[in-house]
């Protein structure tokens, strides 16, 4: 059984490309830094943490970037097995409300 464990993690350890990781790295990084100004959990987030997160980065990013920094929490509660914040209908709205005010692109 070891050694099928180790295979396994072998296998999950290889589930993204090099660069994926560093940005994955990178973006839950500024989540950890977020929730220590602001005296929330990193662990698993909830919902309003989720939605205040978003809405600091809407403060300086565009929809799509958001959407690329909210990847580790998704892959957090995945890994935990609980639900995902990003999922509800209140953090759903908040996506919604930033893409519509903000668009999907920078501009240029």
């Amino acid at each position: 059984m070891d050694q099928l464990d180790a295979e396994v993690n072998y296998y999950r350890s290889q589930a993204f490309a090099a660069s994926t990781k560093n940005s994955y790295i990178t973006h839950l990084k500024t989540f950890i830094k977020f929730c220590q100004v602001t005296g929330r959990p990193v662990s698993p987030p909830d919902s309003l943490t989720t939605m205040r997160y978003i809405a600091y980065l809407a403060q300086t990013l565009q929809y799509s970037s958001i959407t690329q920094y909210t990847s580790p929490i998704r892959l957090m509660h995945a890994e935990l097995g609980s639900q995902n914040p990003l999922q509800t209908w209140h953090v759903q709205s908040t996506l919604k409300g930033i893409k519509r005010v903000k668009g999907t692109s920078a501009s240029r």
